[in-house]
């Protein structure tokens, strides 16, 4: 090999050496100020949990303690619900239970206790419902509405709809037919759609009108309108 191209690979191999060293001090640096994030964020994360305690104590404080209420020693161990021959003893964790027990004198067995803590138990919960079942007030209940005597539809007829513009009538109306025997009266609705149509307003017929109708009794067929039904 030519001693000019060893020089060169050489120097390759020490440019190279120089640069992986770079970059070892780089990453040296690197990790030093990672080290001192994770620190800064664990004592960040300290912080944050002292004022969010300090938040919630303040929040909410710590209320006035209640007189102690005098309990035998033997009461002090846990009850045990699993055996049957311990009687249970309702736990005095409301305030009202504490401040009745606390008025109370002292009782000279375990047992009145717990018997007197049931029946304050008992009555201060009966007192409960009694207050919620005075304060509920019946409501009135809505009266009907109804329409003025001279509002009420006709009870063969039924109302027009309020959705439906009746057009205004022809500037000749159509004479009125006199309600025959065993004929159901027209509607105001049908006696419309019947107008529109052109229509008979006696059947209902396409084909003729009124004065020319078949089913039109003949005592009526050509006489002229008398009145209004």
């Amino acid at each position: 090999m030519d001693p000019a191209e060893i020089q060169k690979v050489k120097q390759a191999f020490s440019s190279q050496g120089a640069l992986v060293g770079q970059h070892e001090n780089a990453l040296s640096v690197i990790m030093d100020k990672l080290l001192h994030l994770s620190t800064s964020m664990t004592q960040l994360d300290q912080r944050l949990n002292q004022v969010a305690t300090q938040l919630s104590a303040l929040a909410d404080p710590v209320p006035p303690s209640s007189p102690p209420v005098p309990v035998p020693p033997e009461a002090a161990s846990p009850a045990q619900p699993n055996n049957p021959r311990e009687p249970f003893i309702p736990t005095p964790d409301r305030e009202e239970l504490k401040d009745e027990l606390a008025a109370r004198d002292e009782t000279s067995s375990l047992e009145e206790l717990i018997s007197l803590a049931i029946r304050l138990d008992n009555r201060l919960c009966e007192r409960r419902r009694e207050k919620a079942a005075s304060s509920r007030v019946p409501l009135p209940l809505p009266k009907p509405f109804r329409l003025p005597g001279s509002l009420q539809p006709h009870p063969l007829q039924e109302a027009p709809s309020p959705s439906v513009v009746t057009p205004a009538a022809p500037s000749s109306p159509v004479p009125v037919e006199p309600m025959q025997l065993g004929r159901m009266k027209l509607s105001p609705a049908e006696r419309q759609r019947r107008l529109l149509q052109r229509l008979c307003i006696y059947c209902g017929a396409a084909d003729h009108y009124l004065a020319n109708c078949p089913a039109r009794p003949k005592d009526q067929a050509h006489q002229p309108p008398r009145g209004r039904w």
